[in-house]
């Protein structure tokens, strides 16, 4: 009987109560970050996929390309002037 009385103060505990209401704020706030971290680590990959593409497109048509590249060829006087 004493036990059942001791839970029962205990549920009723605004202190626990407390207690439970920034466990579950923290958790939210964990949740939340993960979420993100996990939104911005896809993200982040897939700008370094598409960067590394144009990488590759940019040397392979400097390769093949039978006319240079009149804009890069300007850019680079200017600043070498």
């Amino acid at each position: 009987m004493n036990d059942e009385t001791n839970n029962s103060l205990n549920e009723n505990n605004p202190s626990n109560e407390n207690q439970q209401n920034k466990q579950n704020e923290n958790r939210n706030y964990t949740k939340g970050r993960l979420i993100s971290m996990l939104v911005l680590a896809f993200s982040f990959s897939v700008a370094q996929s598409v960067l590394i593409a144009l990488v590759v497109g940019q040397v392979l048509f400097g390769l093949f390309a039978k006319e240079q590249n009149n804009a890069l060829k300007k850019l680079a006087k200017q600043l070498t002037d």
